[in-house]
């Protein structure tokens, strides 16, 4: 079943890139939505600045946001191909690693931490480039998000940080 809820969830999430790409670009692929940021500057978040290259405005900042939200989608089809490889090791009465489960849910943590922050600055740049903003008013995807992807993942941060508060014995 959890694998199952971990390839919804990214299929959601393609499913609403895809809808406000396809939305804001007025078009069935990203071009008419990567000439809209072409004159727009496009910056990562104060902190990012460090760990991020650079973007330059148009196709290559929509490729940048692209593909950091759409990682995620990759590595959830990773992390359940070994999450069952760990489960059927187990039925066969081999156990896992100690370390093993931790490994997966803090890639599961990373790439849900990168595809948040790149919908977070899509949405920002989004909401602020005079090209995207009335027709970004118009379908408020932040609702949308949160109502389907936002609740999920903060949900899935929340049990992220339980059980590695469990594990170091701050909680019993």
């Amino acid at each position: 079943l959890t694998a199952v809820r971990e390839i919804y969830e990214a299929v959601v999430l393609i499913s609403f890139v895809q809808f406000v790409v396809g939305y804001l670009g007025k078009a069935r692929n990203a071009n008419g939505l990567a000439v809209k940021f072409a004159g727009e500057p496009c910056e990562h978040i104060s902190g990012f600045k460090l760990m991020l290259p650079s973007m330059a405005p148009g196709a290559d900042y929509l490729a940048q946001c692209l593909a950091g939200v759409l990682q995620y989608a990759f590595f959830m089809v990773l992390y359940v191909v070994f999450d069952a490889a760990i489960w059927f090791a187990d039925v066969q009465g081999v156990p896992a690693p100690p370390w093993a489960e931790s490994v997966l849910a803090t890639i599961k943590a990373i790439s849900s931490t990168i595809a948040i922050y790149y919908l977070v600055l899509f949405y920002h740049d989004a909401l602020h480039a005079n090209t995207t903003k009335e027709d970004l008013d118009k379908i408020q995807p932040f609702s949308k998000f949160m109502a389907i992807k936002g609740l999920v993942m903060l949900t899935f941060y929340q049990t992220f940080a339980i059980s590695i508060s469990g594990s170091l014995g701050w909680i019993p």
